[in-house]
């Protein structure tokens, strides 16, 4: 008889070093929790089912993927397209900053 072990995937903790591996891992796992999870940040206003509950677990999720220092800070935002607008906005950059933090990394070493 086969046993069933459910998969418990840990929620991806945000290096800031590493945003586009996090921007990857975060996205397949809320989509494997569940697909409304990331449909609600991507589509969120033409997103049709139950909204509250999906996005509210979306928000949740994505602030505990934060490293402790930034969950405060990031709390402010009430949905979670709005948190994730903020995450890339603070972390993810232009190609010009992305450039730019690369050039002082070098820069240090």
């Amino acid at each position: 008889m086969d046993q069933q072990y459910p998969t418990v995937a840990k929620i991806p903790v945000l290096d800031t070093g590493k945003f586009e591996q996090w921007q990857f891992r975060i996205q397949q796992y809320l989509q494997h929790e569940h697909y409304a999870l990331w449909e609600v940040i991507e589509f969120r206003d033409s997103y049709v089912v139950p909204k509250k509950k999906i996005d509210v677990k979306a928000r949740t999720t994505l602030l505990l993927s934060l490293p402790d220092e930034h969950q405060l800070r990031f709390s402010k935002y009430k949905t979670a397209r709005e948190l994730w607008a903020a995450i890339l906005k603070t972390f993810g950059g232009n190609e010009a900053t992305k450039k730019m933090k690369k050039n002082l990394l070098k820069q240090q070493y």
